[in-house]
């Protein structure tokens, strides 16, 4: 396996946080299969942030707020860190069920010199059912815009560095939210860069669960609003759909 990185971005309110919990299975898994992992922090207590480098974390503090600003700050930084013909993986912290299938992708990706490496789920059985449903919704949404047979609201995906040029790029026109992470994805498939899409057996990860209620509906549903707005434009833009 070449060279890779995982980038990631955090923010916990504190060590009972339990989303911190499945981050610092995350890096231990990353330490465990030979990566290294990146996190820009956009404010967590100190203490979170002296856990994680403990555990083998490199944890830089975020430059400047927005959700946007600081995707871009950790593909930045890891893209240094990495090197011209290393990996990139972009992942949410709290993923560590998939850490252990990225060596596979990432000797996929420098075998088949691929760009973007789309990840997506094989299944969403083991969502809470609220999430799973706003998620439904979104995906076939965008799957219509765009005609990309997509798991659209799976975050997880492996760059190469010509393809990371495209969300260092990005200046945030849609609202610089979850679509930072979506709209450089069409670009480079409007610009022919090599591009697969693989589903993976993900498994979500029995913690967040519990992740429902009134704040986490009304959360979600903005999820969804930016990602199907933003989306459905910027394919019109492209030429996906008139």
């Amino acid at each position: 396996m070449g060279k890779a990185i995982i980038a990631t971005t955090t923010l916990y309110g504190g060590k009972s946080d339990t989303r911190f919990g499945l981050a610092l299975k995350t890096v231990e898994e990353a330490k465990r299969n030979g990566l290294d992992i990146i996190i820009i922090d956009g404010g967590s207590p100190a203490e979170v942030c002296q856990a994680m480098r403990e555990k083998g974390a490199k944890v830089v503090n975020q430059e400047v707020k927005g959700f946007g600003l600081s995707i871009r700050q950790s593909l930045r930084e890891a893209s240094c860190l990495v090197g011209i013909d290393g990996v990139i993986i972009r992942l949410e912290a709290e993923k560590h069920t998939l850490v252990n299938m990225l060596p596979a992708l990432v000797s996929l990706m420098l075998k088949d010199n691929i760009d973007l490496l789309k990840l997506g789920r094989k299944n969403r059985d083991d969502y809470p059912p609220m999430q799973k449903a706003a998620e439904g919704f979104a995906i076939l949404a965008c799957q219509e815009f765009t005609g990309l047979k997509w798991d659209f609201d799976f975050g997880p995906f492996l760059l190469s560095q010509q393809a990371l040029l495209y969300f260092l790029q990005y200046d945030g026109e849609y609202g610089d939210l979850w679509e930072s992470l979506d709209i450089p994805q069409l670009r480079i498939v409007r610009d022919g860069l090599n591009v697969k899409y693989q589903e993976v057996d993900y498994v979500h990860p029995p913690e967040q669960a519990g992740e429902t209620g009134p704040d986490m509906i009304f959360k979600r549903l903005k999820q969804m609003s930016v990602q199907v707005t933003s989306i459905g434009a910027e394919a019109k833009k492209l030429g996906f759909w008139k």
